[in-house]
């Protein structure tokens, strides 16, 4: 019986030294294939742009701020359009 168990033992010890080759071999093998993966994104896969991870988000602008407010700038002259639905107008321009 305690031979028995000798042998069990010399089993297991030569199980767990090829578990360690074989830990190591996955471990290199892991290494090998990183540098092959490119993460997926619209460029390379079927995914749409919208799913990229390093994307603009929808509220973040690609514009670099100026300083200056919304609308019409101060000091510059506007151009408006001539009413030419009156009357008036109309003989103005046209009878002269």
């Amino acid at each position: 019986m305690i031979a028995e168990l000798f042998i069990r033992l010399e089993n297991l010890e030569k199980r767990i030294v090829k578990l360690e080759v074989f830990e190591k071999e996955n471990i290199i093998l892991r290494e090998r294939l990183s540098k092959y993966e490119n993460p997926k994104n619209s460029r390379n896969s079927s995914i749409p742009p919208s799913k990229d991870e390093n994307r603009p988000k929808k509220n973040q602008s690609l514009r670099k701020s100026t300083g200056k407010k919304p609308g019409g700038q101060l000091g510059h002259k506007g151009d408006q359009v001539i009413k030419l639905w009156d009357f008036r107008i109309m003989q103005k321009y046209w009878l002269v």
